[in-house]
This record gives C-alpha cells, structure tokens and sequence, in this order.
C-alpha cells in the first residue's frame, strides 16, 4: 500500500511538473514585456519608480531597454500578467508580495484562460512596481556585472521554487482528502450517518466538499481548514483531528511538531482532553 501511495505521488508530481512547463507563462509575460516596454518612458521619473541610481546607470550602459528589467506601474494597468515576469525576476514568492504590498494572484492569471481582464488602481500597481524596482536595484548593485541572463536565469529558478512549493500543497492535501474518505466511509458503514444520505458507499465523494454531517447522538461531524475535522455534540466541541502528509520523510518531524501544537491550543478548555496520535 505505502509502495503505491508513493509511485502515485511521484507520477502526480511529474505530471504536474510536465504541464507547467507546457504552460511557460513566464514566457507568455516576457513576450509582454518585450512588446509593450517601448511605450513607456522612466527617465523623468527613476526616483519616484524606486531604481537607485546605481541600478539606472548600469542598465542604461548596458544598452538594455529599461523595461526589461525594471517595472512601470502603466504597465501593470495596462497588462496586469506582466507582474510575473518582475515577480520571478527578483525571486519573489506571491506570499512574499502580499506580505510586502498586496496579492497579485488575480493579476498574473493566464491571460489566454481568464475571463477577463483585472483592473488594476493606479496606486497599487505604484506599489508593486515599487517594490519590484527596489529589489531589482538592490539586486544589480550587490551582483558583480549583473545581465539580463542573470535575471532570466532567476525567472527559471523561481519557477522551480514555485513549484516545489505548489506540489509540496498538494501532496499535503492528498492525505486530508483520504482521511475525510476514509471517515465518511466508517460512519456511513456503521449507520452513523443521518444526513446527507448517500444511497451506497459508492455514491460518497472522492474529496467530500460538503462541510457538515450529522451523526447519530446529536453528534455533529465538520470538516474545515482549521481543524481538518472536529466533532460537535450539543454545540459543545469534543474531539479535533489534525491531518499532515507530505512526500519527504525528512519533514516527518516538522509536521509531527506543527501537528502537536494545534489540538493541545483548541482542547487546553477542555479538562478531559486527551491527545492521541496515527501515524500511517
């Protein structure tokens, strides 16, 4: 069983792995880039764009077009997806941006899947270029001859990063899914279950999404994102179950740690509390 959870998680992770390099959106905001970036002028304004003047001058000695490495905040208003290409230019995760300045996730969408267009305020893309710009400056004045091709090199090591991150959620995800299953099974096989009613155990859903299930005994069963899934009865809470997997053994500890924490935190009011562990 552990053999066939872990080939179907390597093949998972290789064909997520292989469709977002089918995907390159990264070259898709490049070629923005490389289009638009001829429109938009920086010399009257580099200060308030936050480039040091350091990072300006060595840019401009280059011969490069300004565009292609630092950002203007017209730019973003007027094609919002070109924020990856800044993004990834200077290594920064999403997360890093929304902690700094605000989310760009609706921003740097596939503009060929989309529904529509963000519309970006002014002053948040002044924000984000901002930040963007600052980094890049501190970038180019710490790198001895920094390139354009060090900056695209940057852009593929992000993407890495990127999605290492991405498919360490996922896998992460998968046992919650399983567990979720697994316990709608159990109550449904021992006539636990009120509602929903599932007419056979095949009708239960692979990753149930409905929230809340009524059990026998005025127990209530309510799967959510903090406790994966905690048990109810009178409105009184009496049981939580906390859910990490992962696809690397060496992280077994730092989840067992994270895990620890959370029932002792929502149980510590709850005299009779008693904490058990699964590992699987």
């Amino acid at each position: 069983m552990t053999s066939d959870y872990r080939r179907f998680t390597r093949e998972l992770r290789s064909q997520d792995l292989t469709r977002t390099l089918q995907r390159r959106l990264d070259l898709r905001a490049r070629q923005m880039v490389a289009d638009l970036g001829g429109q938009y002028s920086f010399a009257d304004s580099v200060e308030s764009y936050l480039i040091s003047q350091g990072a300006w001058e060595h840019v401009r000695n280059s011969g490069l077009d300004p565009a292609s490495v630092f950002c203007h905040p017209d730019m973003l208003v007027e094609e919002p997806c070109t924020s990856l290409y800044y993004r990834d230019m200077n290594a920064l995760s999403r997360k890093e941006v929304q902690e700094q300045v605000r989310s760009v996730d609706t921003w740097e969408r596939d503009p060929e899947t989309r529904r529509r267009k963000p519309r970006v305020a002014t002053e948040a893309a002044q924000q984000i270029a901002g930040l963007y710009n600052s980094f890049m400056s501190t970038i180019i004045e710490n790198t001895t001859d920094w390139t354009l091709e060090n900056g695209y090199r940057t852009m593929i090591a992000s993407i890495g990063i990127s999605f290492d991150g991405s498919i360490r959620n996922t896998m992460g995800d998968l046992p919650e899914q399983r567990l979720r299953r697994l316990l709608l099974e159990y109550v449904f096989e021992s006539g636990l279950l009120v509602t929903p009613a599932y007419p056979d155990i095949y009708s239960i859903p692979t990753n149930p999404e409905r929230r809340r299930y009524n059990l026998a005994n005025d127990f209530v069963m309510v799967f959510s994102s903090e406790p994966d899934v905690a048990f109810y009865r009178s409105g009184s809470l009496e049981a939580t179950v906390e859910i990490k997997g992962g696809i690397d053994p060496a992280g077994v500890l730092e989840r067992l740690g994270a895990a620890e924490n959370l029932p002792k935190q929502r149980l510590k009011s709850t005299l009779a509390a008693r904490i058990s562990w699964l590992p699987a």
